[in-house]
């Protein structure tokens, strides 16, 4: 029986993926992982809550030499090159859902700020950032009991 819990970040096909690489700026990142450029040719991750943010994630490496975990769970190091996508609407990602976080299909993600994920959009009515949006659940995770954060599909607005 195949499996459910996808294996890659990239989940769609279409359209085609824009892929590009960056050294990390002193800081482990995971495949999944919400992440930001920071300068001359460095990434780190997506630093501001609800702040603005370009739909760069993290994907996994494709030369990882670690051969016990999965690669979308293998860290880039923290000088590391990191292989990255910039998303386009419409395509759909393997992410993180913040640490404590609930969502339900189809609600409105936005930067969970320094940890790379994902949280629940807060309320319009309070727009400061107008790119906060970055994404719109496929599935209902619950994560609120969470130590850490949990996977969750999206699709890239």
């Amino acid at each position: 029986m195949a499996s459910s819990t996808p294996h890659t970040i990239m989940l769609s096909d279409t359209p085609e993926w824009v892929r590009d690489e960056a050294k990390a700026n002193s800081v482990a990142i995971t495949p999944g992982d919400l992440i930001e450029p920071v300068g001359a040719g460095l990434v780190q991750l997506h630093s501001t809550q609800a702040g603005n943010a370009v739909p760069y994630f993290a994907i996994e490496n494709p030369w990882a030499d670690d051969n016990t975990v999965a690669a979308i769970n293998d860290d880039y190091g923290t000088t590391d090159t990191v292989f990255f996508i910039k998303g386009l609407p419409g395509q759909q990602v393997y992410a993180w859902l913040t640490t404590g976080g609930s969502v339900a299909a189809h609600t409105l993600l936005e930067s969970a700020g320094s940890l790379g994920a994902l949280q629940t959009a807060t309320a319009e009515g309070t727009v400061t950032a107008p790119r906060r949006f970055v994404a719109r659940a496929l599935e209902t995770v619950n994560n609120s009991a969470g130590t850490v954060p949990a996977r969750i599909k999206v699709e890239i607005l």
